[in-house]
């Protein structure tokens, strides 16, 4: 079974493309021909009196967190394994 696992810097480098920006992030992830239009919207949650989106990319099953108001681009942060196993668990994510 596929096992989701924390983003290398590799796989964050488009994602960091639109870093600070601001950008609404739905918008950009909704348009097929944007460059990380491969990354899936999980769902936003609080994180130190803020929002965090948490990110999957659908081919490598690396998971990804963008920091801010959970509406548009803020900080793209990767997340250690354990972060990673929190949001499996909460969101009930399976690849089969």
């Amino acid at each position: 079974m596929p096992i989701l696992h924390p983003a290398t810097s590799d796989e964050l480098y488009n994602l960091r493309a639109f870093d600070g920006s601001f950008d609404d992030i739905d918008h950009r992830l909704g348009d097929n021909q944007d460059i990380v239009s491969n990354w899936w919207k999980v769902g936003v949650e609080p994180h130190a009196g803020r929002k965090r989106v948490v990110l999957v990319e659908r081919s490598s099953l690396a998971v990804a967190f963008i920091d801010g108001d959970g509406v548009h681009f803020g900080r793209v942060v990767a997340p250690t394994a354990e972060e990673v196993g929190e949001v499996v668990k909460r969101h009930g994510l399976r690849w089969e």
